[in-house]
């Protein structure tokens, strides 16, 4: 039988506002943990991502959590990362109260949403929730250490859809040490919605409401810092990838044009890139082939868990990170340093 645990773990300041200097002394995060039956040697990792539309309290992560721990012998790992919240595809109540109207018939609306997020949390496409995401990592191996368990740290897998695939990647290149497997549905190699509104359309029995978004870092470039710095191909340039990436895209994805991610993944060490077309979709594994690619999780586990056990290789129980590490080159560049157990970033170029 699973066992589900809620966990808050310390987590790194906020980097968009004047902090103490000890960089985890302000923050917590809430992590989601679910631990097999029975751990041993054999167990591995999972860190689940959500991208837009998903969250921490998603139905289908939660089932997700359950299931893979129990199924596939894992730990699974799941953190509310900085700004995930703002990213969430719910009904705004305006919608409910015009449905309510007995002479709204067939309404089109455009609303437009601004201003909901703030610099104390805002959905920054980068850095900060990538750290998180690697410090919850950590805190959660330091917790399994901690319960007096043995697991094997050679199978530390990132799972992640669109955003959430991208910060997987993000990930993996600020820890090039800790993560063993990458699967990649649909990421992207730079942020969409720095430069573009998002457009989430919800339709209703007699309303079709569209939210038009901007994000807080579209609006003030001042909270951006280098735009070289969120581009997957300049990054990755930094690291050498002993991380094993498979990577699915559809040639229909209207965010990410296939050529350019095949381009990518083909220059890209230890990767590889699944394409789907729209004659190979099936309706069971995949619904299309565009962003996303209406996947079945469970499916996809179920296909790709066996090729990862074969690549990720023979069991490892020990961990180690880099004492300092530098993303970038020149003056473009993040600085992170490893040297109290969690990741800090000690310089970033605006």
């Amino acid at each position: 039988m699973a066992v589900l645990e809620t966990h808050i773990f310390k987590a790194h300041n906020n980097i968009y506002i004047e902090q103490p200097e000890e960089n985890y002394r302000t923050r917590e995060i809430r992590t989601e943990m679910v631990f097999p039956d029975c751990v041993n040697e054999n167990t591995g990792m999972l860190v689940l991502i959500p991208g837009y539309g998903g969250n921490i309290d998603s139905h289908v992560f939660r089932k997700m959590r359950e299931v893979f721990a129990e199924q596939y012998n894992l730990i699974t790992v799941q953190c509310d990362y900085f700004g995930n919240k703002f990213m969430d595809a719910k009904q705004p109540e305006e919608m409910k109260l015009i449905a309510t109207m007995e002479n709204i018939v067939d309404a089109e609306i455009y609303y437009k949403v601004e201003d909901f997020e703030t610099v104390e949390e805002f959905n920054d496409m980068g850095i900060m929730q990538a750290i998180d995401i690697v410090s919850s990592t950590i805190c959660a191996i330091y917790e399994i250490i901690r319960k007096g368990y043995v697991f094997n740290t050679n199978k530390i897998i990132l799972f992640g859809t669109s955003h959430g695939a991208y910060l997987a990647h993000l990930a993996n290149i600020i820890c090039p040490t800790l993560y063993t497997g990458l699967i990649d549905v649909s990421s992207y190699i730079k942020p969409y919605y720095m430069k573009q509104a998002r457009n989430l359309t919800l339709q209703a029995e007699r309303i079709k409401w569209t939210n038009i978004y901007r994000y807080l870092i579209m609006k003030d470039k001042s909270y951006q810092y280098n735009e070289k710095l969120y581009d997957l191909s300049f990054l990755y340039q930094s690291i050498e990838n002993r991380c094993k990436i498979i990577a699915l895209q559809g040639t229909e994805d209207w965010m990410v044009p296939a050529e350019e991610k095949e381009a990518w993944i083909s220059n890209l060490e230890n990767a590889q890139l699944l394409m789907i077309h729209p004659d190979e979709v099936d309706g069971v594994l995949c619904k299309n082939a565009d962003h996303g690619l209406g996947l079945d999780f469970f499916e996809l586990f179920k296909i790709l868990m066996p090729s990862l056990d074969n690549i990720i290789g023979q069991t490892k129980l020990e961990i180690n990170f880099p004492k300092e590490l530098t993303i970038g080159n020149g003056d473009i560049c993040i600085k992170i340093g490893y040297e109290n157990g969690l990741p800090e970033i000690r310089t970033i170029t605006w």
